[in-house]
């Protein structure tokens, strides 16, 4: 796939017959899908090949949809360091219930500021100034109490604390 980009963002000089692209440093021959191969200028700086094979890499990763704030690992919504996250009945959707003492012992799971909704999570605006993610229109928090990732010792919590599964 990189090699497919490298050959579009690498000015050709002549094709070549086959079923190949020629792309990437040192004109190395490379197979993408079917089409008309293509040898590099030999002219072209060796730098500017790779400033655009990074150029490829960064749009490669900017075209993959933004990866969840969260996922499922052993039947546990867990965050992207393994640790349970968790809701609280006194919240309402989209609005957090838990400040002060009770954001102290359950911190909320908070988003960057560049951070932006995807699939089932959203972020929610705190009455504190901060932002914190939400699933599903739950708003989401660790336990201070769980020590490493997949504990859920929370779970249950004054009857008012879950783990998300």
């Amino acid at each position: 796939m990189l090699c497919g980009i490298m050959s579009r963002l690498v000015e050709p000089s002549s094709p070549v017959n086959a079923e190949t692209w020629f792309c990437g440093l040192q004109n190395r021959r490379c197979a993408y899908e079917k089409g008309t191969p293509m040898q590099f200028n030999e002219t072209r700086p060796v730098a500017g090949r790779i400033v655009a094979m990074l150029a490829a890499v960064l749009a490669l990763a900017t075209e993959a949809h933004a990866a969840e704030p969260a996922s499922m690992r052993d039947g546990l919504l867990v965050s992207s360091n393994g640790m349970a996250l968790y809701t609280f009945d006194m919240d309402a959707d989209g609005e957090s219930a838990c400040s002060g003492t009770c954001a102290e012992n359950w911190p909320p799971y908070a988003a960057p500021r560049d951070a932006t909704a995807s699939g089932a999570f959203s972020i929610i605006e705190r009455k504190d100034g901060g932002r914190q993610y939400a699933y599903r229109g739950r708003p989401l928090y660790y336990w201070g109490g769980d020590d490493r990732p997949g504990e859920a010792k929370g779970e249950g919590f004054q009857g008012r604390w879950h783990a998300v599964r």
